[in-house]
């Protein structure tokens, strides 16, 4: 016999994780309610006791958020393109590090690929991040030319495209300090 639910409905099948409408219906409860809870929402007018019994119930049947769904309603992917010379090299993995430090801080995933100082392999991975939806670009010691739809920061790179932020180490001073 299975086991029903406070909103009348049998939890959803083991081994895979509820969708938001399955666990609003576990609970007898409006989505919305249950997304604002969990999203960290403003959630006054929702009693504390709701919303503790909505993250235990989360919790016990193993909730995750479907991350399409959010990037389709957000329109953004959370993740960075980011173009570098070489992945195994002193400087750029230090750089990645960096890098990877604060995106993740922020809640950012990246993809990483090397441009072997190619001009031609630049423009193509450029448009190859934009293509799978990233929400910006970092090209690390790359010539920059190009004027894109998404935002971009470039690290040791001279160039000139208006619009595009440049991080830049001055090189006479590192040496003279």
């Amino acid at each position: 016999m299975k086991r029903r639910s406070a909103g009348g409905r049998p939890p959803p099948p083991e081994g895979r994780s509820p969708t938001l409408k399955e666990l609003a219906d576990h609970l007898g409860l409006a989505p919305a309610t249950v997304s604002t809870v969990l999203n960290g929402g403003v959630s006054t007018g929702i009693a504390p006791e709701t919303q503790q019994r909505i993250r235990e119930a989360a919790r016990k049947l193993h909730y995750r958020p479907n991350f399409l769904a959010r990037c389709l309603r957000t329109r953004r992917s959370f993740t960075i393109g980011v173009v570098v010379p070489e992945i195994s090299q002193g400087y750029n993995v230090e750089v990645l590090r960096g890098i990877e430090e604060h995106l993740l801080g922020q809640g950012y995933f990246y993809l990483v690929a090397s441009h072997h100082y190619r001009p031609d392999l630049i423009e193509e991975y450029a448009y190859a991040f934009i293509d799978r939806a990233v929400d910006g670009l970092i090209i690390v010691a790359a010539p920059w030319q190009l004027r894109l739809t998404v935002p971009v920061a470039t690290v040791s790179s001279y160039h000139s495209v208006k619009g595009t932020a440049s991080v830049l180490l001055d090189h006479q001073s590192a040496a003279e300090i």
